[in-house]
């Protein structure tokens, strides 16, 4: 059992690894894209593509960890072991993602934010919207957008925190699908 156990966390360490790199160029794909497009359909489809993605990755990385381990697992293991590999491809995706926009890319985190709010004025223009309310609501993304571009310490930890307590209850529910016990074999020795 105990073997099993050591295996789902070897297993989910890579898996979370190949996640985490696969998250992280999808992630500066997209910072490059939304720092280019000005349309509002486009930010949005690529947003939910990328979710798609996402989604297809755990799927297929969870059956692969199932896989590795023999093709069976208890609810607790998967919980663990999904809960490790979505863990470290969050940790990983989160520092390349630190270290690609303050020392490789330091204005395209600048660049997309004045993208979208350059899409999200043409859209509320086409939209009829009066000048002033589209002044207003680019005057809320201004501030807005400087505490994203300048985080607290304290705005780490709590996304850290909620990003975490997202994740266990994502590996809680992955876990509740892909989990398959051992078939219990009962033999009959009356012979």
């Amino acid at each position: 059992m105990e073997d099993i156990n050591k295996e789902i966390r070897k297993n989910a360490l890579s898996n979370g690894v190949i996640i985490g790199i696969i998250i992280l160029v999808m992630s500066i794909v997209l910072l490059y894209l939304m720092s280019s497009w000005v349309s509002m359909m486009a930010l949005a489809v690529s947003g939910g593509l990328t979710f798609v993605v996402y989604i297809l990755c755990a799927i297929f990385f969870s059956i692969d960890l199932r896989k590795k381990v023999g093709g069976f697992w208890s609810f607790r293991q998967a919980v663990s072991g999904i809960f490790i590999m979505f863990l470290v491809a969050t940790i990983v995706s989160t520092i390349g993602n630190y270290i690609f926009t303050q020392f490789i890319e330091k204005d395209l985190t600048v660049k997309m934010v004045e993208n979208i709010k350059t899409a999200t004025s043409n859209f509320m223009s086409n939209q009829g919207v009066d000048q002033a309310t589209i002044d207003q609501k680019m005057s809320e993304m201004d501030v807005d957008m400087a505490g994203k571009l300048h985080p607290t310490a304290m705005d780490y930890v709590k996304n850290l925190l909620t990003s975490v307590i997202v994740m266990f209850i994502c590996a809680l529910i992955f876990a509740a699908i892909f989990k398959k016990e051992r078939p219990i074999v009962i033999s009959d020795d009356e012979s």
